[in-house]
């Protein structure tokens, strides 16, 4: 009995991980058939190698679905890259406007951190530095 819950919760883990991945919820889920598979090769060969396999198919989902994302969000970066070199070559004055004010707002942001840590690291090297006041 044991054994049956610990494969029902390593399947329904399976399942929730291929249908996250496959992301038709309704439509198409691997996770059934999968299962299905499971069930017959569990029947004929037995309980490791089914899970051998099952585990195999959901690792490989899982790469396969990691590669597709990097694939796709490496086209829609490069679509992006070319619409602002587009932009920046039509629209030049609005562009330097924008990247002169960028790198004075970083610039501003960086100087004020800088003060900041400056002041909050005074004398902490002291084993009593929350006893230490600075008076001016």
């Amino acid at each position: 009995m044991v054994k049956s819950k610990r494969q029902n919760v390593l399947l329904g883990l399976g399942s929730k991980i291929l249908t996250s991945l496959s992301g038709y919820h309704h439509k198409y889920n691997p996770a059934g058939d999968f299962e299905e598979e499971f069930r017959l090769i569990q029947k004929d060969r037995g309980r490791i190698r089914a899970w051998f396999w099952y585990s195999e198919q959901v690792l490989v989902a899982i790469l396969r679905h990691a590669c597709l994302m990097l694939y796709w969000r490496s086209v829609m970066f490069k679509n992006y890259f070319k619409t602002a070199l587009r932009n920046i070559r039509k629209y030049k004055g609005y562009s330097f406007l924008n990247m002169v004010g960028l790198a004075l707002g970083m610039a501003c942001c960086f100087l004020i951190m800088l003060l900041v840590f400056d002041e909050l690291s005074f004398d902490r090297f002291h084993e009593n530095a929350d006893r230490i006041y600075k008076i001016e």
